[in-house]
């Protein structure tokens, strides 16, 4: 970090905060500025976009020399990161003509899994058409069911698939965890008069 004249700011380091951090949330920052007098003031400068402190997200407390969440909630896969202009002041009297210093602190997020997965891929009715016949053989593919998940990072965002335990003629497939691929089951057979449809009435997500 650099300062730009006037009181020099101790280099700062940037922050980790998680991203379901809740608003008036005390940040642990520690910064300095020194001068004669110890008679220094601090505030966020708000700038022009939300990334750069925009509506006063962060604020500054100087009665509590703390930097808090202010008027934001924050998410990850919306604004991974924020750079926040700090401003260091002289309050004592006679000092309005020594310039302001500035430094920069970057806020970064820390990705929560707080996103849950989202089928794709669905007919109008909720369901993933497929079809099987009395020639179908052992490992042969019926169809892949997919889903994705917004989380920022892995493992947060990555996809497991398996059937409930209440699944109606599961016994008959299996379920690739990874993939989502169905395939029919070595040894099941799809021969029944008195059956014309067969259903997985859930496949699990996690």
């Amino acid at each position: 970090w650099s300062d730009v004249g006037g009181i020099p700011i101790d280099d700062l380091t940037s922050i980790k905060v998680m991203e379901n951090t809740t608003a008036f949330t005390s940040l642990s920052v520690n910064f300095e500025a020194t001068a004669s007098g110890n008679m220094i003031g601090y505030f966020l400068v708000e700038g022009r976009t939300p990334e750069q402190n925009k509506d006063r997200g962060f604020d500054y407390r100087e009665s509590n020399q703390e930097m808090v969440i202010y008027n934001l909630q924050l998410d990850y896969e919306t604004t991974p990161s924020y750079i926040l202009l700090l401003r260091s002041y002289r309050r004592d009297p006679g000092s309005s003509s020594i310039p302001a210093t500035d430094a920069r602190l970057l806020v970064e997020l820390e990705d929560v899994n707080d996103n849950p997965p989202k089928w794709q891929g669905r007919n109008n009715n909720g369901f993933y058409p497929a079809s099987v016949s009395d020639q179908t053989q052992p490992g042969e593919h019926v169809v892949t069911v997919m889903a994705t998940d917004i989380d920022g990072t892995s493992p947060n965002n990555r996809v497991s698939y398996g059937f409930v335990d209440a699944c109606t003629d599961c016994e008959l497939f299996n379920l690739d965890p990874n993939t989502g691929d169905i395939t029919a089951k070595e040894g099941a057979r799809f021969v029944d008069e008195t059956r014309t449809n067969f259903y997985w009435n859930y496949v699990n997500l996690s």
